[in-house]
């Protein structure tokens, strides 16, 4: 009866710290599906994130305590080889939520500019730019001062729209563009008209889009 008691206790206890791991993860998972991810996320996919970003977390919350000093159960647990699961309070996990916010803020610059694709590219590990597509890439560009003067040419009514791009689409359902001080002209070079802002939707086959600026 003791055994069969202690064993419940024991496991009603892991899956508390287990649900504890989770919540940093949760935030940070969040973020990256609604900032980073592009199309849907299966359920098994989002939970396997969750977990990853939730350990990840307090790894960084452990070498937090680790680099000041601090003393903690998290510290100490993490480091007993006979203990599988961490032993974690409510107020780590709410100094790992904390964490969690600036690292998946990282976590977006990285994946959005493609830092680990360019260090890749750099010592010649890869010539391809990531799973995304072409489009998110040339506008997520660091060069921006190429990438953010375009001309959108309509072929259909033979019209041109100059513009500063301020926002794109994210999605490959449309290829949505939102540009300013935009001049349009037809084939010819001859303006027709000015428009501080316009926007732009057009199917994913159906763009084209020229950067008359050069690089320098």
């Amino acid at each position: 009866m003791n055994q069969t008691l202690h064993h419940n206790n024991f496991c009603r206890t892991n899956r508390l710290q287990i649900a504890l791991i989770f919540i940093p993860g949760l935030l940070w998972a969040s973020i990256e599906k609604k900032y980073a991810s592009k199309g849907m996320l299966s359920i098994t996919w989002f939970v396997m994130r969750t977990f990853l970003f939730g350990v990840l977390s307090y790894a960084i919350l452990i070498a937090i305590f680790l680099m000041f000093g601090i003393q903690s159960d998290l510290v100490t647990s993490s480091a007993t080889q006979s203990d599988v699961i961490p032993n974690v309070h409510l107020q780590d996990a709410i100094l790992a939520t904390v964490v969690s916010f600036p690292s998946s803020i990282l976590w977006l610059y990285i994946q959005n500019y493609k830092i680990l694709t360019k260090l890749l590219q750099a010592i010649g590990a890869t010539k391809t730019f990531g799973e995304e597509d072409l489009w998110d890439y040339i506008f997520n560009s660091a060069n921006k001062g190429v990438v953010e003067y375009v001309h959108v040419r309509d072929f259909d009514k033979e019209l041109v729209y100059s513009g500063w791009v301020m926002l794109f689409s994210e999605t490959d359902k449309l290829r949505e563009l939102h540009l300013k001080n935009v001049e349009v002209s037809d084939f010819s070079g001859n303006t027709l008209y000015e428009m501080p802002w316009v926007y732009l939707a057009r199917e994913p086959y159906d763009v084209t889009i020229e950067f008359p600026r050069r690089n320098g």
